[in-house]
Parts: C-alpha cells; sequence; structure tokens
C-alpha cells in the first residue's frame, strides 16, 4: 500500500493562520469528518488507517494509548507497566510527547499517578478540555 492509504501525522494550526488547507484524498476527508464528529461528541474511537513512524519503544507506547477506551485514564506508570518496561514512566512521557497523531493516539488521556493532567505537547489547559469533553 502507499502512503495515501494511512494517516501519518496532524498538525494544530492557529485559526489564525493563512495557510490554505488541502483535503485532496478520501483518507483526509475521512480524518476531517472523524475529527469533527469527535469534537462534537459523536465518536468515541477512530477508524482510520495509521502509519506509525517511531522508534521501537515510542510505537509500543503508542499502541498501549490506543487501548485507553474513551472517557477513561491511565498513568505513565501503568503505560509503562503495559509495555513491559515498568521503570519507564518518564520515558513514556517523552514518547507521548513526539505523539504524530494526537487525538487518534489519545495521549490526553495519560496522567500522573497523582491524578493532576500532566504535560501535553499542545498545552495543559487543551489536555484539560480533551479529558473534561470524554467524561462520561
Amino acid at each position: 500500500m502507499s502512503s495515501i492509504d494511512y494517516l501519518k501525522s496532524i498538525s494544530l494550526i492557529h485559526e489564525n493562520d493563512n495557510r490554505e488547507v488541502f483535503r485532496t484524498c478520501p483518507l483526509l476527508e475521512k480524518a476531517e469528518e472523524q475529527l469533527h464528529e469527535y469534537f462534537s461528541r459523536q465518536r468515541q474511537n477512530f477508524e482510520i488507517p495509521i502509519d506509525f513512524h517511531g522508534s521501537e519503544f515510542q510505537e509500543k507506547v503508542w499502541k498501549a494509548v490506543q487501548e485507553i477506551p474513551y472517557g477513561h485514564t491511565k498513568t505513565y506508570q501503568e503505560i509503562a507497566q503495559t509495555i513491559g518496561n515498568e521503570k519507564a514512566s518518564r520515558a513514556v512521557g517523552l514518547a507521548l510527547n513526539k505523539n504524530p497523531l494526537p487525538f487518534i493516539i489519545p495521549c490526553h488521556r495519560v496522567i500522573l499517578k497523582s491524578g493532576i493532567c500532566g504535560g501535553y505537547a499542545f498545552g495543559n489547559r487543551l489536555k484539560q478540555l480533551l479529558l473534561e469533553q470524554e467524561s462520561l
């Protein structure tokens, strides 16, 4: 399959950004539609083929995070344990910071053991809003 068959990354742009957004293939249209449904609370899971491009460790983390159900959270430590490296909590955070597919790989669902949100590549306020949106 060609790379058009898989989504590799999502970029967030500021609403005042003047760049033109191109939707030139069915996969991008499907991704846009599913993201719109997610933000409208009409979708909890994404059905978009993705192409992971990271280290072996990053890919293990990203795949583990995809298993966290909508409306639930796990800690960095729980993800480290899931991938068989219980001492790698900080490395899990670093892998999530490199997540190329925010929302689809729901790294916002990973929190600190204390229950605090923890960091988020797109800002802690957005992470909190996403968790609130998903609260059941």
